[in-house]
C-alpha cells in the first residue's frame, strides 16, 4: 500500500512539473505573461507538455480497470495496474472511443451550465445533478469494460 501511494504520488508530481511547465501550449495568454516578465516559451517547455500527457495517458490506462481487479479477482495493487494497463493496451481503439463519449457528455453537461438562463446558483445545482446521472453511468460503462476484457 505504501510503495503503491509513494510511486503513484511521484508520477503525479513528475507530470504536474511537465505539465505546468508549458501552460503555453494550452493557454496562449501564459505566452504574454511570460514576454512580459521577459520568459520565453521554448520547444522543450512544448515537448515536456507532449510527455507529461503521454504519461498521463499511460497512468490512466494503468489505473482505470485497476480498482475492479483488486478488489473482485484478488491481484496486488501492481498485478491489478499491470493488467489494467495491458487489457487498454489490447483495446485501445474502443477505448479512446469510450474516452472521447465520455468528454461529450462531460461537455455537454457543462454547456447546459453555461447556457442556463436561471442564476449561477441554480445553474451549479443543475451541473451537480448532471454530474450525479453521468458519473454512475460512466461507472457502469467501465465495469461492463472490465467484464468485456477480463471474463471474456
Amino acid at each position: 500500500g505504501l510503495f503503491y501511494m509513494i510511486i503513484s504520488g511521484a508520477i503525479v508530481i513528475t507530470m504536474m512539473v511537465s505539465v505546468f511547465g508549458s501552460l503555453e501550449s494550452v493557454f496562449p495568454q501564459v505566452g504574454e505573461l511570460q514576454a512580459a516578465a521577459g520568459m520565453a516559451v521554448t520547444t522543450p517547455m512544448i515537448a515536456s507538455f507532449a510527455v507529461g500527457m503521454l504519461a498521463f495517458l499511460f497512468l490512466l490506462m494503468a489505473y482505470l480497470f485497476a480498482p475492479a481487479l483488486a478488489a473482485l479477482d484478488d491481484l496486488s495493487a501492481w498485478q491489478a495496474m499491470k493488467m489494467s494497463f495491458m487489457g487498454c493496451l489490447k483495446n485501445l481503439l474502443p477505448l479512446t472511443l469510450y474516452s472521447i463519449f465520455a468528454l461529450l457528455l462531460f461537455l455537454l453537461n457543462g454547456l447546459f451550465m453555461l447556457l442556463s438562463p436561471v442564476s449561477v446558483v441554480l445553474a451549479g445545482v443543475l451541473f451537480g445533478l448532471g454530474l450525479l446521472i453521468l458519473f454512475p453511468v460512466q461507472i457502469g460503462a467501465i465495469y461492463s469494460a472490465y467484464t468485456d476484457i477480463y471474463y471474456d
